[in-house]
């Protein structure tokens, strides 16, 4: 994790050290393969095929990096959808491409199912439904806002759509919660009080997690702490107060 000083706000992203690693890597050898190319050592299009290769380096670090289950389980689905496309570029399996997006779906929906049992196992059920958000928005957007004494987390999820949540008047009674959030072609924008505190454990690819809280230090600094989990593809989840 990360920090950019502007002004009195300060900028937080969530990025692994593996996923530097691994894109560094991938950047250089990429760099020196069109090098070589271009000095007619070999033709770059036979390396082309190595392109699915991208999936697995994500998947990888992800496995690598996430810190929970369902980061993992993610990281899994990339790296075996990356395998299988490098496989079919090679001619090791036949697979036709028209076949190859309706897998990738499927494969997708089953990590939103367990991502959803698992979800289910970890929270238990309020007294009050005001006490958690569970919202979703697809092709559309959506806004609420919570003003619970007693909050304690919830799930979002917006696919081609938004969700903004206004928390800042909401409470929570035990120093830390979960809120899990889905956010794939869309985004989530959560405002929250300015005495919370924000951990982000999210899993990102091609979009991403960010924190652009601020907080009071010394005396007066966040008592209780926000986790946030959940995906990021092709969209962002961001966090202010």
């Amino acid at each position: 994790m990360d920090s950019e000083l502007g002004g009195n706000r300060v900028v937080r992203r969530s990025q692994g050290s593996t996923h530097g690693i691994i894109f560094g890597v991938i950047t250089i050898l990429a760099g020196v393969l069109l090098l070589l190319d271009r000095m007619d050592y070999f033709s770059f299009q036979s390396v082309w095929k190595l392109w699915p290769l991208i999936f697995v380096g994500i998947g990888i670090a992800k496995i690598v990096d996430s810190f929970d289950s369902t980061g993992r389980v993610f990281g899994g689905f990339l790296t075996v959808v990356g395998g299988i496309w490098l496989a079919r570029n090679f001619g090791w399996i036949w697979l036709d491409s028209e076949y190859l997006f309706p897998i990738v779906l499927i494969g997708f929906g089953l990590v939103l199912l367990y991502r959803a049992i698992a979800r289910r196992k970890e929270v238990e059920a309020p007294g009050d439904v005001s006490q958690v958000v569970n919202q979703w928005a697809v092709f559309s957007g959506s806004k609420l806002r919570n003003s619970s004494t007693d909050f304690r987390g919830g799930a979002l999820t917006a696919i081609f759509g938004g969700i903004d949540v206004d928390l800042r008047k909401a409470g929570m009674r035990s120093s830390r919660i979960v809120l899990d959030t889905t956010a794939m072609f869309g985004g989530v924008q959560l405002r929250i009080p300015e005495n919370w505190t924000v951990t982000l454990r999210g899993t990102s690819v091609f979009g991403g997690f960010e924190d652009k809280t601020s907080h009071p230090e010394g005396e007066s600094a966040p008592q209780y702490e926000l986790i946030i989990t959940g995906i990021a593809a092709f969209g962002g989840v961001e966090i202010d107060n």
